[in-house]
């Protein structure tokens, strides 16, 4: 199993990211486990779709065709 050290928690997950990621509370040391698979289509639809959209609604005529 891998881990994430990040800023408020610690993430602890499978390499290819399949089966449940634990999210750790660095102060009380609480835990919860989540299906890596909703990560991955919250990620997905809510941050890069949105991203790709704003990309592509400011883009001009000629970068759009290239």
């Amino acid at each position: 199993m891998h881990s994430y050290d990040g800023k408020s928690c610690i993430f602890h997950f499978n390499s290819d990211l399949t089966g449940d990621i634990i999210i750790q509370n660095k102060i009380d040391e609480s835990k919860i486990r989540i299906d890596a698979e909703d990560v991955l289509k919250f990620v997905a639809f809510e941050y890069i779709l949105s991203n790709k959209i704003n990309e592509l609604e400011q883009m001009n005529y000629k970068d759009l065709l290239k």
